[in-house]
């Protein structure tokens, strides 16, 4: 038998779309890694910089954009071979993995984010091009079809992929886990620091307050009448509760029982004014250019996530937070003639930055553009917002000092 004659593949759009996919995927792999900036405008639609760099931008220690990289640098070498048979359905089925990971990517989004990266959709319309293209190679196995039905085709499946991946995400929770886990630092530090106020008194001999203290109260007693005098004294219910605070001192355990209120006598503890200072969450590491710099002389203290904003706010209100992006020349304009300045240092208030790849939660969704500004009351509401950088120090100084006079009418 003669052999078979080899299908001639045009190779020409197979390197076109995936050069093209592969310069989106490193332009979002140095965004990712900081080392430049994405533009992109911020509303409660998009939210590039945030969704690159932040929770679902990375799997584990390996960033998505850098999986987009190795994806078409694969995708590339096999098309370099795309004649032979093997390299067709490796390539193939390495589409239908690359789909089915950006579904799911997309559906995170829509579960978790609820915003979008246009820059993110973008390397998504690539890869579906891609596919409807690789469709034509794998034509002999499946059925053959016209332009546009393979392009409803390819359309309808994504469509259907990002369904089907939302209901298995929904019901697996993979997305929360990964929440959990990048979440996982701060709440480790947490509890060993905000608990400790609680932690003392929490020793469980002294549990049993009242009975437990009466009881104590009249064998103290007795033992003092029957070693000083011999005389029974008929005055047990006169030495109560303030005769062991000030005879006894440290041999009845019951006393370290009103640490539970502020004021009593346990006073190795630290007292309540510095326990607040414990348990801020550690700063993270930040790049020190001018406007980390800045912030930091003025007495601000940058939160590693949106989690950590609400913990200030709970642990020394008022809070004037500041979300902003290092690339952003309003950002910068505001922190170099506004929050540079003299005036701002009479502010009694609780400071706290966050940069835009930050921020997370609650916190991310009421931040729509930057730079923003936001002054927590001591029950947690907001008091007052400013957006942009057309506002003076003093005037600034002026809409804060306003807003909480208003708050405590």
């Amino acid at each position: 038998m003669p052999p078979k004659k080899r299908v001639q593949i045009n190779k020409t759009w197979f390197f076109l779309i995936e050069i093209v996919g592969l310069g989106l995927s490193i332009f979002l792999f140095l965004v990712s890694a900081s080392l430049i900036n994405i533009p992109c405008p911020r509303s409660h639609i998009f939210a590039c910089t945030g969704i690159v760099r932040g929770t679902f931008g990375h799997l584990g220690p390996f960033s998505v954009a850098a999986m987009g990289v190795v994806y078409y640098l694969c995708q590339l070498m096999l098309t370099v071979g795309l004649r032979e048979r093997a390299a067709q359905v490796l390539k193939g089925l390495l589409v239908l993995g690359g789909v089915l990971f950006i579904a799911w990517l997309r559906a995170l989004e829509l579960i978790y984010i609820k915003e979008i990266c246009p820059w993110c959709w973008g390397v998504a319309l690539v890869t579906l091009i891609h596919a409807g293209v690789a469709y034509t190679i794998l034509a002999p196995p499946l059925p053959k079809l016209r332009p546009g039905g393979i392009i409803g085709l390819v359309a309808g499946g994504f469509i259907v992929a990002i369904g089907l991946v939302s209901l298995v995400e929904l019901s697996l929770g993979i997305g929360k886990k990964l929440q959990q886990q990048s979440n996982a630092p701060e709440e480790t530090h947490a509890p060993s620091k905000s608990n400790v106020p609680i932690a003392t008194p929490a020793t469980p001999k002294k549990q049993p307050t009242r009975k437990d203290d009466d009881a104590a109260a009249k064998e103290n007693a007795d033992n003092g009448r029957k070693k000083a005098t011999p005389a029974p004294s008929p005055e047990p219910t006169a030495t109560p509760k303030p005769t062991p605070l000030v005879e006894v001192g440290a041999t009845p355990l019951p006393t370290p029982q009103p640490t539970l209120t502020p004021t009593p006598v346990p006073s190795p503890s630290p007292s309540p004014t510095a326990a607040p200072a414990l348990t801020f969450d550690p700063e993270p590491k930040l790049e020190e250019n001018e406007e980390v710099k800045i912030l930091r002389r003025r007495g601000w203290r940058h939160a590693p996530s949106g989690n950590s904003v609400v913990k200030a706010v709970k642990i020394q209100p008022p809070v004037l937070m500041l979300a902003y992006d290092p690339h952003c020349p309003d950002c910068y304009r505001l922190i170099t003639q506004t929050l540079d300045r003299d005036p701002m240092n009479g502010l009694r208030v609780t400071r706290i930055a966050i940069q835009e790849s930050m921020l997370n939660g609650q916190i991310n969704s009421w931040v729509k553009e930057l730079p923003t500004m936001l002054l927590f009351g001591d029950d947690g509401t907001v008091l007052m917002k400013q957006v942009g950088s057309r506002i003076t120090a003093d005037e600034l100084v002026k809409k804060i000092n306003d807003a909480l006079a208003k708050a405590k009418k």
